[in-house]
């Protein structure tokens, strides 16, 4: 069975069925501080429950697929994956995967329009599916981050090494340019300069989500003198401007 569900995704008293669920408007902070935005998916698993802190506009689409249903689609990938993905250790979301996000947009138009079409849901769960799947494929396959890497970032993260950019991040990892550069590259797959304009507009988004500070005070509170350019790039990363986040 997979059908919608018009409970609020993070508001059931218990799971019983894994629950598809597509970011509409607005966005959440997670505990451990992972930030659900606009257009993100996430799979949760019978009996995982979350309790992120919602933005006054929040709304999400939410498919409530069945245990028996799910099988179906997880067997192709054999026992060891749905092993991996029932015992995997993180919230299994996925960011930036435009062609699921284009699938799950059409899949609710249709819905609006036409009704539940069975077949098509499953191709969009499937789809959807498949992304988490590869994202956690990837995660799998990639070097473990040491902790104290971790905390550095997290230290990095607050407002004033933002403000300051890769020169806090080479005072606090101690390391000169080139090796910050390795390391970065190593762990993060970018740039010292670029893991900063990553952590920038994250924090960005955050706070327009959670406090009523205007984009213009934001920008600068993170380190950024040209509003124009925050824009730019805010729009890059996420698809809308700051201050469509608002009126949404």
């Amino acid at each position: 069975m997979i059908e919608y569900t018009n409970e609020h995704p993070f508001q059931s008293q218990y799971i019983q069925d894994y629950r598809l669920i597509y970011i509409l408007s607005g966005g959440a902070v997670c505990p451990k501080g992972r930030l659900l935005k606009l257009h993100d998916y996430l799979l949760l698993r019978p009996g995982e429950r979350i309790e992120p802190e919602c933005s006054k506009n929040f709304s999400a689409e939410t498919l409530r697929i069945s245990a028996e249903e799910m099988e179906l689609f997880l067997a192709p990938y054999g026992a060891e994956w749905k092993e991996t993905l029932l015992s995997a250790d993180t919230l299994l979301r996925v960011s930036g995967d435009f062609g699921v996000q284009l699938m799950l947009e059409e899949l609710i138009k249709r819905h609006k329009l036409f009704g539940e079409d069975p077949l098509f849901l499953r191709i969009a769960v499937n789809e959807g599916l498949s992304g988490i799947l590869r994202w956690l494929h990837r995660r799998l396959h990639t070097d473990l981050i040491p902790s104290e890497v971790v905390k550095t970032i997290l230290e990095m993260q607050k407002d004033e090494n933002l403000q300051e950019g890769v020169p806090a991040m080479e005072r606090l990892f101690n390391l000169g340019r080139a090796q910050l550069c390795r390391l970065i590259r190593r762990y993060y797959e970018r740039t010292p300069q670029e893991e900063v304009v990553h952590l920038r507009l994250f924090r960005a988004y955050e706070l327009l989500l959670t406090t009523d500070l205007s984009p213009e005070t934001i920008a600068e509170r993170i380190g950024y003198q040209s509003l124009s350019h925050f824009y730019r790039i805010f729009k890059q990363q996420f698809g809308v401007t700051p201050n469509e986040i608002r009126k949404n």
